[in-house]
């Protein structure tokens, strides 16, 4: 094994002569001479040792080769070393530069030279001899390198420890004030006092509200005051005074700040100071980026909506301003490409985050020209369906949503926490791109926020885009971005050696030809009829209840449905609806397929309108107004009144005649008093004038009156009463 210059050796077994590390300063192999620097305090001149012995050493594995651990001191930048510090070290180098050219080439460790050489020295530099010999010794001490003469300042002013004063002394500088010293107000802090300036400190450092300086009068408040009651006036509870410690016997504000950064690091003050939404969202660590744990362009789409910053007009009127639109977007989150958009005024809401879902999965050669965008379908390749969408607490997080996305399409949803709009950073990010590419406060109309001064034109007058128009403005900012957004970052060493473009457009394009996307091929109006929502409706005896609408079908027909629901209760089944129009709902069959339901001739006023619309209007019919409700309490008040009347008065009739004799004289005739009733009735029915023979008309006989002129009808009641006998 070869031993070279500066080397550190150890001795491992008792039998070597020296204990302790050591330096190789020379090698004489003509010699047959080693020179040692031996590593130990204090430091002493080279020790020669025959090479050949020191090999064999080696060889038995008594000395061997130690690692060197270079000190902090040295391991320096030129230009980290303080000018201060550099003269000093050539200074020192100039004192000792032939001894050193002379150890570099072996000359000085022969015979005597060495203590000739630096007598020489001495004589030559005026200085005395033990600099020279303490100068020489750290050189090679420490590796014969010039920044071994550099100050060793690494422990300098005992960190760790607490300083200690004079008698009388105080720690600070004087303060000076007119131009006169004063004495410092500073305290020598004690243990005591560093526990109150931990406990005030704290106040500071785990509340935003709270400054500094007050921290430290509450600090003073609690632990350096008398509390005293004014013995001359009248005591009154909660009238105490407070004075604090006077100079020299508290910590100065400068000893509380030093000494509480002390305590508390400056990110625990940070830490301490910001809310916990703000910490996560904006000063983390950033322990990662958003591809990773994922398996590639495809994996993960990002979905958010936004309220763009300008105002629209009307298609049918440019004079009407109809506000600011929503625009959804949905990018993919490995390769950064817009995978789909949707512009709307409903929002942001489910119905129209699914449109921008059914966007992101269909192809967007169709979707373009119905703008007029004309596009290869290579321009937006981007058809497929992902493994997880990633979305905030908002309409995606639903029910309908889930029922959509999970269950019917075998996509997972991802939701992030509240106030952490970074964990969609990709999407959040694009909107930024997206309003800076599009120059966005440029357009008429656009919101100028605090740019705009006060008293002038307000900005909404100016509007003169519509939403189709501003739709096609977005598409093409899309595919800008998809064909110029540049972030190698985002490329992986398989990418780089396929020379793939740092593009969104270039990943996806590379991750085609890589099949590394899953292609799930859904026709299109399964894929939209599975992003619709999805309710549990009732089938009822008269067809399926959805939204209060009734709807029919031949499978309902056929299966007989209704007379089930009729007769063995109500049957439950899943219904997909469009909130946008009210005449179908779609339920599945046995094989899985969707069958069109249609409403029934009843509830066919109803076609045409939004079921949001059907829903307000049939709300609105089944309760009835406050002045309707008011009107039917009063007709119910002089319905009780006429009734109560009514009764009155028969009573009061009923006690003018004679009692029956008993219960069964009451009773027993029922049946004949009602037919004499209807007979009177039937004589008491009105009848056109002028019908009748006016000798036919008898008199009207009055109830409950003796005599009864019809003979007719005593002809009846006297055959009753012989049917009696």
């Amino acid at each position: 094994m070869s031993i070279l210059v500066n080397d550190i050796v150890e001795p491992l077994a008792d039998s070597v002569p020296f204990k302790c590390l050591a330096r190789v300063l020379w090698v004489d192999q003509n010699r047959n001479s080693i020179y040692l620097m031996m590593l130990e305090k204090p430091m002493k001149k080279p020790w020669r040792l025959s090479f050949d012995q020191l090999a064999e050493w080696l060889s038995t594995n008594e000395v061997r080769v130690a690692k060197e651990s270079v000190p902090a001191f040295m391991v320096r930048d030129e230009t980290e070393v303080s000018p201060w510090e550099v003269e000093i070290r050539d200074r020192n180098w100039r004192l000792i530069e032939p001894l050193i050219q002379a150890s570099l080439d072996g000359s000085i460790f022969h015979g005597d030279c060495f203590p000739r050489s630096v007598n020489d020295q001495v004589r030559k530099v005026g200085c005395h001899k033990s600099q020279i010999y303490r100068l020489i010794f750290r050189f090679w001490y420490y590796g014969q390198s010039k920044n071994s003469l550099l100050q060793n300042r690494t422990n300098a002013g005992a960190p760790g420890v607490k300083r200690t004063y004079r008698n009388g002394a105080k720690p600070g500088r004087p303060i000076k004030y007119l131009g006169v010293n004063c004495e410092p107000e500073a305290k020598i802090i004690d243990d005591t006092d560093l526990r109150c300036i931990r406990i005030g400190f704290s106040l500071y450092a785990s509340d935003r509200k709270i400054t500094l300086a007050k921290a430290y009068r509450k600090m003073l408040e609690k632990f350096y005051s008398y509390r005293c009651v004014d013995l001359s006036s009248e005591y009154l509870e909660g009238d105490t005074k407070v004075e604090i410690y006077p100079v020299g016997s508290k910590p100065t504000i400068g000893q509380f700040k030093y000494w509480g950064s002390k305590i508390y690091t400056d990110i625990d003050i940070l830490r301490g100071r910001t809310s916990y939404k703000n910490w996560q969202k904006d000063k983390r660590a950033l322990r990662g980026r958003a591809q990773d744990n994922l398996h590639g362009p495809g994996h993960r789409f990002e979905v958010d909506a936004t309220v763009a910053d300008i105002y629209l007009v009307s298609e049918f009127n440019r004079n009407w301003v109809i506000g600011r639109p929503i625009i959804y977007a949905v990018l993919d989150t490995c390769s950064r490409m817009v995978v789909g958009l949707h512009v709307a005024l409903e929002g942001p809401s489910w119905n129209s985050a699914r449109h921008a879902l059914y966007n992101a999965f269909t192809e967007k050669k169709i979707f373009c020209a119905e703008y007029g965008v004309e596009i290869d379908a290579t321009e937006w390749p981007c058809h497929h369906l992902p493994f997880e969408v990633m979305v905030d607490r908002g309409e995606l997080n639903s029910q309908a949503a889930e029922k959509s996305l999970v269950e019917s399409l075998g996509i997972d949803i991802s939701v992030a926490p509240p106030f952490r709009p970074d964990w969609k950073s990709v999407v959040e990010q694009y909107f930024h791109i997206s309003n800076k590419n599009i120059c966005i406060s440029w357009i008429p109309g656009a919101v100028l926020g605090r740019a705009r001064e006060r008293g002038e034109r307000d900005y909404r007058e100016d509007a003169v885009l519509t939403l189709r128009e501003f739709t096609k403005i977005i598409i093409g900012a899309a595919l800008l971005h998809n064909k110029t957004f540049w972030n190698p970052e985002l490329l992986t060493n398989e990418m780089i050696a396929d020379e793939v473009e740092p593009t969104p457009l270039g990943i996806w394009g590379w991750a085609l030809s890589k099949q590394r996307i899953e292609s799930r091929a859904i026709p299109a109006q399964l894929l939209y009829l599975n992003l619709l929502p999805r309710v549990e409706a009732k089938v009822r005896a008269g067809g399926i209840e959805v939204n209060g609408m009734m709807y029919i079908c031949n499978q309902v027909i056929d299966q007989q449905w209704l007379e089930r629901a009729r007769n063995k209760g109500v049957i439950r089944v899943s219904v997909w609806y469009d909130p946008n129009c009210s005449w179908h709902v779609w339920i599945k069959n046995s094989c899985g397929e969707f069958v069109r339901c249609s409403l029934v001739p009843s509830d066919e006023r109803f076609k045409g309108y939004r079921v949001e619309e059907v829903v307000d209007m049939m709300a609105i019919y089944k309760k009835p107004s406050p002045r309707e409700r008011e009107s039917k309490l009063q007709s119910q008040v002089d319905l009780d009144m006429i009734a109560q009347g009514t009764v009155d008065h028969a009573v009061a009739e009923k006690k003018k005649k004679p009692k029956p004799k008993s219960k069964k004289e009451r009773v027993s005739y029922i049946s004949e008093n009602r037919r004499v009733e209807m007979l009177q009735e039937r004589e008491r029915l009105p009848v056109p004038t002028g019908l009748r023979d006016s000798s036919m008309v008898e008199s009207d006989v009055e109830i409950g009156s003796v005599e009864v002129v019809d003979t007719r009808l005593q002809k009846t009641i006297a055959m009753l009463r012989r049917e009696r006998g």
